[in-house]
């Protein structure tokens, strides 16, 4: 038997698929984050198949953004570039609209901090980074209670060494907060591109995280084999 379920603002519809291609059930569930994994095992504990794997969609990432009910995160950038979620870039609805109004960084600016470091376009190191001083303000973010740090250094794309040694810097400090550096996740020129991805990763990570532990503990006793779906921007 397979079970796919899709997760909704109201309802979570729920299908059970025989082995030989009957629908066995076909329902809906209250899409409560922590009862929906509960409630489907409870689904499927009344048949005496098998479940060779679960398919679900989900909303999960999108909806915490939409819901503004993502993750205390920090971000780390080179010193003199703590604002770039701030200054984004010319890009807006209408380049003439004197009125309209940036929305405000996913980040607020007193969980983002600064490292003095410098890596160069061709990717050579023309200072390197503080170790003390990304000790501190790492230190700082955790005192803060960030769940995840997102850091996104000038360049890095060329040359990721100091953001690799900030992750590494951070795991040993705190290792529960979640890290995610942007020459690993969008190592790509244009620098605000890079900021946003890295940052939107951070504040997203903690909650998806926390969503599938649940689904794993309440369905890992019927199968380990839970397949994601998640829709595209062009879905």
């Amino acid at each position: 038997m397979r079970v796919g379920f899709d997760i909704g603002g109201t309802f979570t519809d729920v299908i059970l698929l025989a082995d030989d291609g009957r629908i066995l059930s076909s329902t809906k569930v209250l899409s409560l984050l922590e009862r929906v994994g509960n409630d489907i095992s409870d689904l499927v504990t009344g048949y005496d198949e098998g479940v060779d794997g679960f398919i679900h969609g989900t909303t999960i990432a999108s909806n915490a953004v939409i819901e503004d009910n993502m993750a205390r995160a920090g971000f780390v950038a080179t010193r003199g570039f703590r604002d770039d979620l701030e200054l984004r870039s010319q890009r807006r609805p209408n380049i003439f609209d004197v009125n309209w109004q940036r929305p405000r960084p996913i980040i607020p600016r007193a969980l983002r901090v600064e490292v003095p470091e410098r890596v160069r376009s061709t990717g050579a190191v023309d200072r390197d980074l503080d170790v003390d001083a990304a000790r501190a303000v790492l230190t700082e973010l955790v005192d803060a209670d960030v769940e995840a740090v997102a850091v996104c250094l000038i360049n890095s794309f060329m040359n990721p060494e100091h953001e690799v040694a900030i992750k590494e810097l951070l795991h040993e400090i705190a290792p529960e907060v979640f890290c995610c550096i942007s020459s690993e996740l969008h190592p790509e020129i244009r620098e605000y591109e890079r900021a946003s991805t890295t940052a939107l990763n951070a504040c997203l990570a903690p909650v998806v995280q926390r969503y599938l532990e649940h689904l794993r503990e309440a369905l890992q006793h019927h199968s380990k084999r839970i397949l994601i779906i998640s829709p595209t921007a062009e879905s």
